[in-house]
């Protein structure tokens, strides 16, 4: 069964003034740059389940990560973590 949401909305000027972007000269916490992972199996057979992810979260922020199963969210979560490492790292935590 799927579940449809409808079409993509902006946010309406109400819910706008609650949230502030962050400042232009603001370090995101966490950063990855161009962050791909592809798994393989015992047949040679190789799955790509991230390919060019770029993400920005600064301080204070909520990010939520949606998606299909098999869609990567595990494993861009995994990689964020550092429980998968990856081959082109270009993963950044800042205090």
């Amino acid at each position: 069964m799927a579940l449809d949401l409808g079409p993509v909305q902006e946010a309406s000027a109400e819910h706008a003034r609650y949230v502030e972007p962050a400042p232009a000269h603001a370090v995101p916490a966490i950063r990855l740059r161009n962050v791909f992972k592809v798994y393989g199996s015992r047949h040679g057979v190789k799955t790509v389940a991230l390919e060019n992810v770029s993400l920005d979260i600064y301080k204070g922020e909520i990010t939520i990560l949606v998606g299909h199963n098999g869609a990567g969210k595990t494993t861009l979560m995994s990689i964020i973590t550092g429980q998968v490492l990856i081959a082109s790292l270009l993963r950044k935590f800042l205090p």
